[in-house]
């Protein structure tokens, strides 16, 4: 019995995450590792994901990046970068641009927070003096 290939959008997604950290990860790498060429990829990745490998790419490595940071344990932005295959001025600036504030102010946040809260604590309701 003959095994279904697997489908564009999950190959495509594997390739990427199995490859996050090579900074040499672009779209021709990807459309030569999926046997497709560059203008094939932009319009599968277009119909199945709505935008662009490139963006795909850069989204998929800024919100590692961002779960890095959020999860504990990496304390520099020049590790995170590396770690997702960026430099670090790169990786600040389109983080910055993604998510509001800069990875810096991210990881100080986060060491500000005590470690069982998730969430920033909600506000207190004032009580009436009844």
């Amino acid at each position: 019995m003959k095994t279904q290939p697997t489908p564009f959008p999950q190959r495509l997604c594997n390739l990427v995450d199995a490859r996050l950290s090579d900074p040499l990860l672009n779209v021709d790498e990807l459309a030569r590792s999926l046997g497709l060429s560059r203008r094939h990829l932009l319009r599968r990745s277009r119909s199945h994901f709505g935008e662009v490998p490139s963006r795909l790419l850069l989204r998929r490595r800024l919100q590692l990046g961002r779960s890095l940071i959020a999860n504990g344990g990496w304390n520099r932005v020049q590790d995170v970068a590396a770690r997702v295959g960026m430099s670090p001025k790169a990786f600040s600036r389109q983080y910055r641009s993604e998510f509001g504030e800069s990875p810096g102010r991210t990881i100080r946040r986060r060491a500000n927070r005590p470690p069982s809260a998730s969430f920033p604590p909600l506000p207190s309701v004032p009580r009436d003096a009844s």
